[in-house]
């Protein structure tokens, strides 16, 4: 093949890509063009569909008030996990480790985890057991006593 086919082979290949980048073009200008004309037509009519959604929305928020529990009512089941977590913790010694096993034959049936008695620092891991450590337990507060 000669430089001189070469060549009008190139520039026939430029001419079509151009040829289709003028019609990309042109499509994007009329779609863009369709786009923002029809946003603008429907903007006040958007605007009022939103703010009759927003209103629906705060209409329906939250339960019945009726349904909902009485302040305090919680406090009774609050106060007796407290009171069984200190029973968890009294059943643990400051020196000798328990292993887990133990620990929950201490505490006949009742449901704690370690875990989280650990990640909050009342308890600590050593030697095969756990121990109790020095940090405070609340069992009164209401809230929760770390917080």
């Amino acid at each position: 093949m000669s430089s001189s086919k070469a060549i009008d082979r190139l520039r026939a290949l430029a001419d079509e890509c151009e040829s289709k980048a003028r019609a990309y073009r042109l499509a994007a200008e009329a779609l863009n063009g369709h786009d923002v004309g029809n946003r603008a037509a429907r903007g006040d009519a958007v605007l009022a569909e939103a703010v009759a959604l927003d209103k629906a929305r705060r209409r329906g928020r939250g339960p019945d008030r009726s349904k909902r529990a009485a302040p305090g009512s919680k406090t009774a089941d609050k106060l007796a996990a407290r009171a069984r977590t200190v029973a968890a913790l009294d059943a643990l010694d400051t020196a000798r480790p328990l292993p887990a096993a133990e620990w929950r034959e201490k505490l006949d049936g009742a449901r704690i985890a370690i875990g989280p008695l650990v990640n909050s620092g009342y308890v600590r891991k050593k030697a095969g057991g756990f121990i109790r450590t020095a940090k405070p337990y609340d069992a009164t507060a209401v809230n929760h006593p770390s917080k």
